[in-house]
């Protein structure tokens, strides 16, 4: 997957002395939407559902990470400029996960 992303230039990254953060996004199609919504990436992908990550209205950030010694806002400053490299699109959104365990499902008209 990180891969996908980055062959395809779907990431932003903060950069300090090291790296501080990163996030990396698929633009999904209806179809390809309404199967991550319900069913989350990883499992979809486990699943073997062909979906569509380049060309679709939707952004589905897939991946985000801030390092622990990140200054504070790198998070939000990492989606602010998801939101400016995506503003064509309807709507950003994905799930939310902390050690492995989904916490919820989040959506955000574009800002």
């Amino acid at each position: 997957m990180i891969d996908f992303i980055l062959r395809h230039n779907l990431w932003v990254a903060e950069l300090g002395d090291r790296v501080d953060g990163f996030m990396g996004w698929f633009r999904l199609d209806d179809a390809s939407f309404a199967v991550v919504k319900a069913n989350t990436l990883m499992e979809a992908i486990s699943d073997k559902i062909k979906l569509n990550l380049l060309n679709g209205k939707y952004c589905y950030i897939a991946i985000a990470t801030v390092a622990p010694w990140a200054s504070r806002g790198t998070y939000r400053r990492l989606k602010k400029a998801v939101f400016s490299l995506n503003s064509d699109a309807v709507l950003v959104c994905g799930h939310t996960y902390q050690s492995g365990v989904e916490r919820f499902w989040h959506r955000r008209i574009r800002q």
